[in-house]
C-alpha cells in the first residue's frame, strides 16, 4: 500500500461501507453521521496567510468566503450545504506544494491513498485499494466529463493521467457513494478536475523542468478572453524520464535473472494536449494524451529484465451547453466522443524458448446528457436529467508472435441509459434535506436503482452536522467479463 495520509479529519464521526454482490452488481451502502467544523475544514483562501487567521475574531472568521462545489449535485452549492463530505484542492495549493501528478494531489487529502506498481497508479479510499481494478471504484471527471473508460474503468491519476496539473483550477473530491447522480464507478467517491480558463492565462505561459534520472518536462499554454466574450485555452505538455538505472527485486535474485536487478527498465515518455473554447452558452473542449512506459516488474509471469512495454492513449472531444433563463431555469447538455487504446508488448519464457506476446485493447464510445433544474420559492431546488452512452467498438486481443498463437479476440458493444432526479429543501434556516435517486440500465448487466438522502443541520454559525445515506454500484467492465476469465482459463 502507498503511504496513508496521516492528517487528522473532523467531518466523519462514523462511516461504513458494506459491499455485496447481487446478480453481478456491486452495491455499497453508506450511513454516515458527519460533523464539519467549518472554521477548521474551510480551505484557506489562496491569497491569505494562514498565520493571519489566528488573529481573527469569530465574527471575522464567519465572513470568510466559503468554497463552492459543483460535482456533489451537478450544480454549484456551498461545501457546507453539499450532501457529501467534500474537500477542495486549489490550483494555487497545487503550485505551492509542488504536486506533479493528480495522484499526488489526491494523496494529500484525508482518507485517500494512491498506490503505484511502477506502471499505473491506483486510487484507494480508507484502505480499499486493489492493484487489479485500476481505480475503477472511484469516478474521475474533467469538467464533469467521465474519464473512466468502458474497457478497464480506469481512473488514471499518475503519469498516465490525461491532464497536466498546471492546467488545473481546482480539484473537487466528493467522498461516499455518488451513483444517485453519476451511475457506475461512483462507488467510494467522485473526483472532479476543474480546468483553467483562457482568462486565467491572458497570454502565453511556458515552463520547463529537469530532475534526477534524466527527467525533463516542458509545457506551452496559450489562453485569453476576448472583448466579445470568447475565451480560448490551448496547452501542450511533454515528459521524458529514464527512470532509475538499477532496481532490485528479491524474487528474481538469481544469476539467471541478473541477480534480481532490472537495469534501465523503468523509463517513461508521454505527451498530452488539451484545449477548450467558450462563447456564450457553449463550450467545446477536448484533448489527447499518450504514454509509453517500460515495465520493470515482470508481472503476470513475464520475463525479467527485458524490454517489456505498455502504451496507453486517451482522447475525447465534447460540446457542452449551459443556459440560465430569466425565470430561473438552468438548462444543461453535453455531447461527446471518446477513445481509449492500450498496447502491451511483453516477453515470456516458455520451454520452447522466449516468445513475444502482444496484448491490446481498444474502445470507442459516444454519448449525450441533458439536465434541467430550478429553485422554487427560494427554498426548494429540483434537478433532473437523463444520459445515454453507446460503446460501439470494444476490443480485446492477445496473441503470441513467432510462432503465432491466438489466445483472445473479443469484439463487443455496450449501451447504457440512465435518468436521475434530485431535490434540496431548506426546511428552516438551520436545517435542510437532500434526496435523490438514479436508474441505470446496462444491456450487458441489467437495471439498478440507487438512492441517496442527506440531512444537514447547522446548530451554530461555524458548525455543520450531516447525516448521510447512499447506495452505489459498479457494473462489470469488458476486462472483467472477458479478459479476466481468459486469464483464469489459461
Amino acid at each position: 500500500m502507498g503511504e496513508r495520509n496521516k492528517m487528522p479529519y473532523f467531518d466523519h464521526i462514523a462511516c461504513q461501507y458494506a459491499p455485496k454482490r447481487n446478480r453481478g452488481r456491486l452495491i455499497a451502502a453508506c450511513f454516515c453521521a458527519a460533523a464539519v467544523l467549518v472554521a477548521v475544514d474551510w480551505p484557506v483562501p489562496a491569497a491569505a496567510d494562514p498565520r493571519q487567521l489566528l488573529d481573527l475574531s469569530l465574527t471575522e472568521l464567519s465572513q470568510i468566503k466559503i468554497d463552492t462545489v459543483f460535482a456533489a449535485s451537478k450544480f454549484t452549492e456551498k461545501v457546507t450545504e453539499a450532501p457529501s463530505s467534500v474537500s477542495i484542492v486549489t490550483g494555487d495549493q497545487i503550485q505551492r506544494f509542488g504536486y506533479r501528478t493528480l495522484g499526488e494531489v489526491i494523496r494529500s487529502v484525508r482518507s485517500f491513498d494512491v498506490t503505484s506498481d511502477r506502471v499505473y497508479s491506483y486510487t484507494g479510499v480508507r484502505g480499499f485499494n486493489s492493484l487489479d481494478d485500476y481505480g475503477s471504484r472511484t469516478l474521475l471527471l474533467i469538467d464533469g466529463h467521465r474519464m473512466n473508460d468502458p474497457i478497464l474503468d480506469t481512473a488514471a491519476v499518475g503519469t498516465e493521467a490525461f491532464l497536466d496539473v498546471d492546467l488545473i483550477e481546482r480539484v473537487e473530491i466528493i467522498r461516499g457513494p455518488g451513483s444517485s447522480i453519476y451511475g457506475s464507478n461512483a462507488f467510494f467517491g467522485v473526483i472532479n478536475v476543474v480546468t483553467r480558463s483562457g482568462a486565467s492565462v491572458n497570454g502565453v505561459e511556458g515552463s520547463v523542468s529537469a530532475g534526477s534520472f534524466d527527467t525533463y518536462t516542458g509545457r506551452v499554454t496559450i489562453g485569453k478572453k476576448l472583448s466579445n466574450g470568447l475565451d480560448y485555452f490551448v496547452s501542450g505538455t511533454t515528459y521524458y524520464s529514464d527512470g532509475p538505472t538499477r532496481l532490485f527485486y528479491p524474487d528474481f535474485n538469481s544469476p539467471e535473472t541478473n541477480n534480481g536487478i532490472a537495469s534501465h527498465r523503468d523509463g517513461a515518455h508521454y505527451y498530452s494536449s488539451f484545449g477548450k473554447v467558450s462563447f456564450g452558452d457553449f463550450t467545446l473542449q477536448g484533448g489527447y494524451t499518450t504514454r509509453d512506459k517500460d515495465v520493470p516488474t515482470a508481472p503476470s509471469g513475464t520475463a525479467f529484465n527485458v524490454p517489456n512495454l505498455a502504451v496507453n492513449s486517451r482522447g475525447y472531444v465534447e460540446l457542452r451547453y449551459l443556459h440560465e433563463t430569466e425565470n430561473g431555469w438552468s438548462l444543461t447538455g453535453r455531447a461527446y466522443y471518446d477513445t481509449y487504446d492500450f498496447h502491451g508488448l511483453a516477453y515470456y519464457d516458455y520451454d520452447s524458448g522466449r516468445v513475444l506476446n502482444d496484448d491490446s485493447a481498444r474502445a470507442r464510445w459516444g454519448g449525450a446528457e441533458i439536465g434541467v433544474s430550478r429553485t422554487f420559492f427560494k427554498r426548494l431546488r429540483l434537478a433532473t436529467g437523463a444520459e445515454v452512452r453507446q460503446s460501439f467498438d470494444l476490443r480485446l486481443r492477445n496473441y503470441d508472435e513467432h510462432p503465432f498463437h491466438n489466445y483472445l479476440d473479443v469484439s463487443a458493444s455496450q449501451l447504457v441509459v440512465g435518468a436521475y432526479a434530485d431535490g434540496h429543501l431548506d426546511i428552516v434556516k438551520q436545517l435542510s434535506l437532500t434526496a435523490g435517486v438514479r436508474w441505470d440500465n446496462y444491456d450487458s448487466f441489467g437495471d439498478t436503482i440507487n438512492p441517496r438522502t442527506a440531512l444537514t443541520f447547522k446548530p451554530m454559525e461555524n458548525t455543520t452536522l450531516k447525516l448521510l445515506y447512499g447506495q452505489a454500484f459498479r457494473a462489470p467492465n469488458i476486462y472483467q467479463l472477458d479478459y479476466t476469465s481468459f486469464r483464469q482459463r489459461t
